[in-house]
């Protein structure tokens, strides 16, 4: 957790970061760790629109001894504000995983923000490929090779990263090698799971909407069942007429849209279908329909994305509806694009896989490589599941429990769910992403429930932008009430609140007169919980004698400002609505900003 938090009412941008203090001469291989010094960032340093500003003052202000750099790695805008994530730069190596995430509201307010301690790496999750598997590397030439240094046990050790992906195959993994003896220390499946064409005109399509099972609103099983693939009668007659956005070129119709290319980059070798006519009429025998099936339903949803204000997977993607060379897998990759597989129910038949993958797109998209740590990468099959499900019961609500409900809940593979009764509290993350999605998917369906499919789904792909390294569920959940903030003014802020804090990943104890130290600059704060459910003054004191406190909305604008006496001040909740508010606190001795969230 990179949080400090304040009874998760009072949010303190502090952020514990754990400089990296050097010993020895730029040619060594091997530097040990000093995690004495702590630096704090409390307030953003200059930014006002300039990223070489921001860059250069994160640099003076983080720098234990002026040993590392930062380099930008990406900027990127949503609708609730600007994200960027800077890499950390040792005698021109990269630290891996040694990155600095920082988000900003639209005015430059900040947010959120993370640093990521330099800590031993943990072992690798539930991967597709096996460690005794990994002799096929050899036959394969690394796509990207770079120097950087690996945190180990007691420090840093000078590596080589590479990665290895292939066109023909859905292969993608990274190793970390030592370069004396070329021995793999640590290596991970870049594979995301779920276990410029002019489009100008419009086609005629056949599909499932979202899945047999939920139409017909049966189990599976008896003649609902997979049957090889066959044209079965009850089954083939689920499928429903739409029209989707494709376009024409060369006298064809083809499946092909600014957003969604439909190709054949893996086996089986499967022609993708064309159409002399705007009519793509498939049954399920027929390789077509799953082609048709995944193109449809992507495209549904990328227009659904665009409804909500959103610009994700705004470049054309490539899908292969037969790919993993028939196995029962799928797989977001960001070289190759989503491929399907064909083993039990083919995954192309089901509008939630489709969904699924395509949100692993979506959140690449929006925080690119920041899926590491297995918490992180559980909230990226989670938020794939939501979306799977918040779509397919827009739909059709039958059975909309049952992620995958037509690939899955079968005697294939028994599918997930997004309805829990988990407790964050109660659960433990060994090294399985896929165990407790549940807990994730599940407590956003219940706060989609209190607060509308769109306004939930809008907080959850806004959220998305702020994703980081080995972010944990209650940052996710501090960010999706950010998010709300930023988008709806907080007008959410208590059903989601409650839904955090029924599943134990948000907890607010009453603290009644309780009093807490926030950092060592001297602040104490009183009465945070009555101040956000208005029953209460907040008391702040300072130990380093008056300040001045400025309080913010999220977008940057001044609420009020006042000044303490004899170093105390009480605000009344009165006037503030729901949302998260920003407090600077300033003197000559200290500086501090802590944030509020009003019920």
């Amino acid at each position: 957790m990179r949080t400090n938090f304040f009874t998760l009412l009072l949010v303190a941008n502090a952020f514990s970061l754990f400089g990296q203090k050097l010993d020895g001469n730029s040619s060594s291989s091997f530097y040990p760790l000093d995690l004495v010094k702590t630096n704090r960032l409390t307030t953003l340093p200059d930014y006002n629109g300039n990223v070489s500003s921001l860059k250069s003052s994160l640099e003076d202000y983080l720098n234990v001894d002026g040993e590392f750099t930062l380099e930008l790695q990406y900027h990127k805008s949503s609708p609730g504000g600007e994200h960027f994530l800077f890499e950390q730069i040792l005698d021109g190596k990269s630290i891996y995983r040694g990155d600095l995430k920082v988000n900003l509201s639209k005015s430059g307010q900040l947010i959120s923000w993370y640093r990521f301690p330099i800590e031993y790496s943990e072992s690798p999750s539930i991967q597709t490929f096996q460690p005794t598997n990994l002799d096929f590397l050899n036959a394969m030439l690394p796509t990207i090779q770079e120097d950087v240094w690996f945190p180990m046990e007691n420090g840093l050790l000078a590596a080589v990263r590479k990665e290895y992906h292939s066109n023909g195959s859905a292969i993608h993994v990274e190793v970390i090698e030592q370069p004396s003896s070329n021995e793999i220390i640590y290596w991970r499946d870049l594979n995301s799971y779920y276990h410029t064409f002019q489009a100008d005109t419009n086609i005629t399509v056949k599909v499932f909407n979202p899945d047999p099972l939920t139409t017909a609103q049966v189990n599976y099983g008896g003649v609902f069942s997979d049957q090889n693939d066959g044209d079965v009668s009850a089954i083939n007659a689920q499928r429903q007429t739409k029209t989707v956005q494709a376009s024409y070129s060369q006298g064809a119709f083809r499946l092909e849209n600014p957003w969604i290319i439909m190709e054949d980059f893996e086996s089986p070798s499967t022609a993708v279908p064309t159409s002399s006519t705007p009519s793509f009429d498939f049954t399920r025998s027929q390789s077509g329909f799953e082609d048709v099936n995944v193109f449809y339903h992507l495209t549904v949803f990328q227009f659904y994305m665009q409804s909500l204000g959103f610009q994700l997977v705004s470049s054309p993607i490539s899908a292969d509806a037969h790919g993993w060379n028939g196995a029962d897998q799928s797989s977001f990759s960001p070289f190759a694009g989503l491929s399907f597989g064909e083993g039990g129910v083919d995954d192309g038949e089901d509008a939630d896989v489709i969904v699924h993958e395509y949100g692993h797109a979506i959140s690449y998209d929006a925080s690119p490589n920041s899926n590491s740590g297995v918490e992180r990468q559980t909230l990226d099959e989670a938020w794939g599941d939501y979306l799977a499900v918040s779509y397919s019961k827009s739909l059709n609500p039958h059975n909309w429990g049952n992620v995958f409900s037509w690939d899955g809940h079968n005697p294939f593979w028994p599918g997930r769910d997004a309805v829990t009764n988990k407790n964050y509290q109660s659960v433990s993350f060994n090294f399985n992403i896929y165990e407790h999605t549940d807990l994730w998917s599940g407590v956003l369906m219940e706060i989609q429930q209190q607060i509308g499919r769109s306004a939930c789904d809008k907080v959850v792909l806004q959220g998305l932008y702020h994703s980081a390294f080995n972010m944990s569920f209650s940052d996710a959940a501090l960010e999706i009430m950010a998010a709300d903030t930023l988008l709806h003014f907080g007008q959410n802020a208590m059903a989601i609140y409650n839904g955090f804090n029924s599943r134990g990943i948000l907890n607010i104890p009453n603290i009644g007169i309780g009093n807490e130290n926030l950092t060592e600059s001297g602040i104490s704060v009183f009465n945070s919980y009555g101040f956000s459910n208005g029953t209460q003054a907040l008391r702040i004191q300072s130990s380093k004698g008056d300040f001045k406190a400025t309080f913010y909305d999220m977008n940057g604008s001044v609420l009020s400002e006042g000044q303490s006496l004899n170093g105390a001040m009480e605000v009344d909740s009165y006037g503030f609505t729901q949302g998260v508010y920003t407090v600077q606190i300033q003197n000559a001795n200290l500086s501090e900003t802590i944030r509020l969230i009003r019920f």
